[in-house]
């Protein structure tokens, strides 16, 4: 019992964590905003905003051998891109 005005001090002086810097963003893994068209990708990356995720991450599969996505992958991610920066 000695110690706890002690230890109650030290707590009241800590300084914040910064684990999450100092923004701490929440977003989500899905592919769902890989779209062919880019008003399907803003779409879906607008239903992600309103959930309240302000950021995505998509996946891009490779199989041995290829040194660059199909052209339909590009055109997806492309899309994703551009429908991320319309709606930042």
């Amino acid at each position: 019992m000695r110690g706890l005005p002690v230890l109650l001090a030290v707590l009241a002086l800590a300084a914040p964590a910064q684990a999450g810097g100092p923004e701490l963003r929440v977003g989500a893994a899905e592919d769902v905003v890989k779209q062919p068209t880019l008003v399907a990708a803003k779409a879906q990356m607008a239903l992600l905003k309103l959930a309240g995720f302000d950021t995505v991450r998509i996946t891009v599969v490779w199989a041995p051998g290829e040194t660059a996505p199909s052209e339909t992958e590009a055109a997806q991610i492309s899309n994703v891109v551009s429908a991320a920066a319309c709606t930042a």
